[in-house]
């Protein structure tokens, strides 16, 4: 009886705490907004540039930093990379603070994720930020040479305790590095059949790669069939699956007769045949500026950089030709009628996105004490995977050495079973604990009966 009434007592103590804490609720926040700091900082914007004079030179054409510096005008937006892979560029992160009172000094977290696996931080810096006064912005930056070429993600977060807004503290940004890079002032390792030549009459820096007489009153033949062909490339590093296409971008002038123009094909070691991108089509045709004596207009071509993504610049790359044996040509076919001035190309980048080295993945594997099993029955044993490496990964564990008609299954520690379907995913330094169930057959004889427990990486095997 005394014990019934003591619940009771609490229950109606319980709710009256309640209905005070509603009736409190509005003076609260009262309070709460009182107690403001009066500190909003926020990152707002990504600045990329080369550190050395040398490669913003090399690689301004077609970088995300503005070449107006060099006497090139282009669309902001219009760029294929933001750096070249181990070349050093600065970040440079715009902060800002939106509140009224100063931030004092804090510090920024700069991560860079690699866009084909998750949690996989290619980089990670925290950054000092000088104090900001109410309404001002500021800017901190550190130097960074990309290890991995393609497509990341920048990720900027301020650390700012009492910061009145959590919720504008972080900026993403896509993050692009090339692989190559050529000026086309040189002929170095290509291949020119005839007619192709080096021209530094049209050119947007030095000098261009060409198909034609040459010059500003250039004219090509009929009935050509003549590729510019790259040197032999190592791209064996190439992620075989990749969210978003690879890209050859570069500049191209000049103009082509009706049925003339260039198709982009690329060499299939796996086939010995050239590849053509679009479907024996010409890549590029028709004029782009007739008249380069007053001038030339230059072009780059956009195409989708993902299923279902958006226009980009730059030419899709076939990922089934990125191997250690890549090559790709500019194939120039004219027919028998109608000559124009031919095209000029300038600047060409390539970009693909890059499988993780052996060295980022890692596993560890442990069991706990042996179990004891009875005839028929299940006998628990359990297991713990570590991911040792950078990559969140996913595991398919396997056990062998058991003798015929034993049987075996996996299961989480709530009871469930894991199908050999199925993949277990553990991130950088985390633990997985399961069990191992094993059940001997019911004519098993007494005795020690050992097994071998494996798992594997799906994205290392």
């Amino acid at each position: 009886m005394s014990s019934t009434s003591v619940r009771s007592a609490l229950l109606a103590v319980a709710l009256l705490l309640a209905m005070s804490a509603t009736s409190l609720a509005p003076l609260l926040l009262v309070q709460e907004t009182e107690a403001a700091s009066g500190i909003d900082v926020r990152p707002t914007n990504f600045d990329i540039t080369y550190t050395n004079s040398a490669d913003q030179s090399k690689y301004r054409l077609l970088s995300s930093a503005d070449p107006s510096s060099g006497g090139f005008s282009r669309p902001i937006s219009l760029f294929v990379i933001d750096g070249m892979v181990n070349v050093t560029s600065r970040i440079q992160i715009t902060v800002q603070n939106l509140g009224n009172t100063a931030s004092g000094s804090f510090t920024l977290q700069l991560v860079v994720i690699h866009n084909e696996y998750s949690g996989f931080e290619i980089f990670n810096s925290t950054l000092n930020v000088n104090s900001i006064g109410g309404g001002g912005t500021t800017t901190t930056s550190t130097n960074w040479a990309p290890r991995y070429g393609g497509n990341h993600t920048m990720i900027a977060t301020t650390l700012v305790a009492n910061d009145d807004n959590k919720a504008n503290d972080a900026l993403s940004r896509p993050l692009a590095i090339g692989q190559l890079y050529d000026n086309a002032d040189i002929q170095g390792s290509w291949n020119f059949a005839t007619g192709w030549q080096i021209d530094s009459e049209v050119s947007l820096s030095n000098s261009a790669f060409h198909i034609g007489s040459g010059g500003t009153s250039s004219t090509h033949g009929q009935n050509w069939d003549r590729s510019l062909t790259s040197p032999v490339l190592d791209f064996s590093n190439a992620h075989p699956n990749p969210n978003t296409y690879g890209k050859l971008g570069f500049f191209y002038t000049g103009s082509g007769g009706s049925g003339d123009g260039i198709r982009i094909e690329w060499y299939q070691a796996s086939s010995g045949n050239w590849v053509n991108t679009v479907n024996n089509g010409f890549s590029f045709d028709g004029v782009v500026d007739g008249d380069l004596t007053d001038g030339t207009n230059w072009l780059i071509q956009n195409e989708i950089n993902m299923p279902g993504g958006t226009s980009q610049p730059g030419f899709n790359i076939p990922p089934s030709t990125l191997s250690s044996q890549s090559q790709f040509r500019f194939r120039f076919i004219s027919d028998s009628s109608g000559n124009a001035q031919g095209y000029w190309l300038e600047d060409i980048v390539l970009i693909y996105d890059e499988k993780a080295w052996p060295e980022e993945f890692g596993v560890g594997m442990t069991h706990g004490a042996d179990g004891h099993a009875r005839r028929g029955h299940w006998a628990e044993h359990a297991i713990s995977i570590t991911n040792d490496g950078n990559i969140t990964d996913f595991y398919q564990p396997s056990l062998s050495g058991l003798p015929n008609g034993w049987d075996y299954q996996f299961v989480h520690m709530s009871g469930s079973t894991i199908l050999p379907s199925m993949t277990i995913e553990v991130e950088p330094g985390e633990t997985f604990n399961f069990q191992a169930q094993i059940k001997p057959v019911p004519s098993a004889p007494v005795g020690g009966q050992s097994a071998t427990a494996t798992t594997l990486s799906t994205l290392h095997p």
